[in-house]
């Protein structure tokens, strides 16, 4: 038997929830993810394309590149909002 005490709950069985971002849930996880990329960054193995993140304005410390905000919103403008596979 669980342990009342615990925060640990059993997944419930049957259809999945979904639940939609609220605009401020939107606002919230739009600004982590800005934080992130400009704090943390992500490893680029592509030299080349570290070369092209740097021109662009992102800092380079080997093959970890941090993208700052501006850079990325402009990127996320520039890009077509839908795309067939």
């Amino acid at each position: 038997m669980p342990d009342p005490a615990s925060p640990v709950r059993p997944l419930p069985i049957g259809e999945p929830i979904l639940r939609p971002l609220s605009p401020e849930g939107l606002a919230r996880m739009h600004a982590a993810s800005l934080r992130v990329l400009e704090e943390t960054g992500v490893v680029v193995g592509s030299a080349a394309i570290r070369d092209r993140l740097a021109a662009a304005g992102a800092r380079v410390d080997g093959v970890r590149v941090r993208l700052p905000a501006p850079l990325v919103e402009a990127s996320l403008a520039a890009a077509p909002a839908t795309y067939t596979l």
